[in-house]
Order: structure tokens, then C-alpha cells, then sequence
């Protein structure tokens, strides 16, 4: 009787689960939220961020992770240029706005790409390239958060 040898099954990164988990969340990111993103990202230009970069550039080659990476950058390409609509869709088909919302996924493509590689490079990233890379989405987390608050205590006066 001929065995089979099993092998070992290697539980997927937690990498890969955070990853997914961003993937959820840019895909639920309002037209508000992408501006916020943006407007957070150009005013951080310059406070270490090319530093930053290359701390990131630098991970990636040491921890094996540029496929990831690259198949970051190609998922957000295509969620910058299409946002749920079939891409044959004739644009006297689109609906208002769409235009809008693609541009917008667009210009925040730069940031929400950055972010990712903090996400990717958590473990490996100093603490301050993951700061200043990971920066903008923290603020979208503390506008969200300052809603939140806002709406509870709206709730309460009435």
C-alpha cells in the first residue's frame, strides 16, 4: 500500500489577513473619505516621506513581499478606474457621477497604495516609516471617529 505523504500546511501571513481587511475598507471609501485621504497626503508631502518610501522599497526586497505588493498596486489600479459599474458600460449609461467618483479614486490612488504598504510591511517597517506612510488613514479613522461622536451627541440633545 503506497502512503501519501501529507504535507504540512503553513497557515497563510497575518499579512495577507490585514491586507484583506483593507481591501474591504477602501472599497467601502466615500467620495468624502478619498478627499480627506488626498488632502491629508499633500499636506504630509515632504515630512519624511521619501525616507519612508525607501524604508518601504528596502522591506519589500528583504521580506520576500514584492509580489504582494505588485499585486497590491495592480488591484488598486483597478479599483481606482472602475467603481462596480462593467467597464463596457457606455458612458451615456453611467450614471451621474460616476466620473466624479473614478477621478477621485484616481488622485487618491498614490495614498491609498502607500497605506497599503504600511499595511503589508507592519511587522518589518520602522516605526516611523510606518507612521508617516500609514499617517492619512489614521486621520480618515479619527474623522470617522469624531462623526461618530457627533451623532451620538446630536442623538442625546434631541
Amino acid at each position: 500500500m503506497r502512503r501519501w505523504l501529507k504535507r504540512p500546511q503553513t497557515p497563510e501571513p497575518a499579512y495577507l489577513d490585514e491586507l484583506a481587511d483593507f481591501s474591504g475598507d477602501v472599497d467601502r471609501l466615500s467620495e468624502g473619505d478619498l478627499l480627506l485621504l488626498r488632502g491629508v497626503w499633500e499636506g504630509a508631502v515632504g515630512e519624511g516621506r521619501e525616507s519612508a518610501l525607501a524604508g518601504a522599497e528596502a522591506a519589500l526586497a528583504t521580506s520576500g513581499r514584492t509580489q504582494v505588493a505588485e499585486d497590491l498596486k495592480f488591484g488598486l489600479v483597478r479599483w481606482s478606474e472602475n467603481s462596480g459599474h462593467p467597464i463596457s458600460t457606455r458612458a451615456y449609461l453611467q450614471p451621474p457621477g460616476l466620473a466624479i467618483e473614478i477621478d477621485l479614486r484616481r488622485r487618491a490612488l498614490p495614498v491609498v497604495y502607500e497605506v497599503g504598504l504600511a499595511v503589508l510591511l507592519a511587522d518589518v517597517l520602522s516605526p516611523e516609516a510606518f507612521d508617516t506612510l500609514y499617517g492619512p488613514w489614521r486621520a480618515l479613522s479619527e474623522d470617522a471617529e469624531a462623526r461618530a461622536g457627533g451623532a451620538e451627541d446630536g442623538g442625546e440633545e434631541g
